[in-house]
């Protein structure tokens, strides 16, 4: 059995849908089981989805949760743009307490999805503070033979989620208005993950007899001038460029977002290969239609275009 945590969140909850689309029988750890999106509720039964309500930060209930797991993947924790007082102990104290009963129960392998920012010294920000305070504790354990597996994501994009890179994508194909943001940086090289892309490499990790380690991945390294023509391209050739989204843009103001802080700070992955794990990443063509599709049916419902 598998058990996924943060299955309420954008990773988690691709996680646990390709891991259910491989008839892997999965628990699915979420602080507010009500959260969890309809089509994975619908999935819960016997021999298939375990929901169970649990949070991190209470170590007591932890290893009646984890009774049975051979494998865990660690999805929970805040985004990067949630408040930053609570960053640390969403990722680090968390992280420690699931940790612990890991190894408690003996799991057999535990895999903890990170970002590409927990390598800056100094942390530029709270999240990446405590993405390196849970790295920090997962080679504490590492040390004292429990097998995990840490992979560092690229800022991740994709249907299903709120992230900073799909809020960019949102703007720029709000009638190209995001184009003066670019003057001066076309040429910044960047790296991005579509999410299934990232669930699949979580399972693969997960299933593998690799030893742990610290890996960085990423779908796709281009330059941003590059990234943004493709979203405007695709936007256009959806039609919704210039219609659905152009006016709630110039009606509400829609400001530029703030970009992900690998993208500021030029961090990138040249080449993503893993020891003993292959995977082809999607066609970034096909991957940013269906984020781009999506984006357009659900930018109207989240009021005000939120960026």
């Amino acid at each position: 059995m598998y058990v996924v945590t943060g299955a309420t969140g954008f990773i988690g909850a691709a996680v646990v849908r390709h891991l259910l689309s491989r008839g892997i029988l999965v628990r699915a750890l979420a602080r507010e089981s009500s959260r969890l999106p309809g089509d994975l509720r619908a999935n819960q039964g016997p021999g298939r989805l375990e929901i169970v309500e649990a949070d991190l930060l209470r170590l007591d209930r932890l290893r009646e949760v984890l009774s049975g797991a051979r494998r865990v993947i660690h999805c929970a924790g805040l985004a990067p743009a949630g408040p930053a007082p609570f960053q640390m102990p969403a990722h680090g104290a968390a992280t420690h307490n699931l940790l612990l009963t890991c190894r408690a129960v003996d799991v057999d392998k535990v895999v903890i999805v990170s970002t590409l920012a927990a390598a800056l010294n100094p942390a530029p920000d709270a999240h990446s503070a405590a993405k390196a305070e849970q790295e920090q504790a997962a080679s504490e354990f590492r040390r004292h033979g429990l097998n995990v597996t840490i992979i560092r994501s690229a800022p991740v994009f994709g249907p299903g989620g709120d992230s900073l890179v799909n809020r960019f994508a949102q703007a720029v194909a709000a009638g190209g208005f995001y184009r003066g943001k670019l003057r001066g940086e076309p040429d910044r090289l960047i790296s991005c993950t579509y999410v299934s892309d990232l669930a699949k490499l979580l399972d693969k990790a997960a299933g593998s007899a690799t030893a742990g380690g610290v890996y960085p991945f990423a779908s796709e390294t281009l330059r941003l001038s590059e990234l943004a023509a493709r979203i405007e391209r695709l936007a256009r050739e959806l039609g919704i460029a210039r219609g659905l989204w152009a006016w709630p843009a110039r009606f509400f103001g829609l400001r530029a977002p703030r970009l992900p802080v690998e993208w500021r700070k030029g961090l990138t992955v040249s080449e993503a290969t893993i020891p003993g794990l292959d995977l082809v990443p999607a066609d970034p063509e096909e991957a940013w239609r269906d984020t781009v599709q999506w984006l357009a049916g659900q930018a109207p419902a989240r009021g005000g275009w939120r960026c």
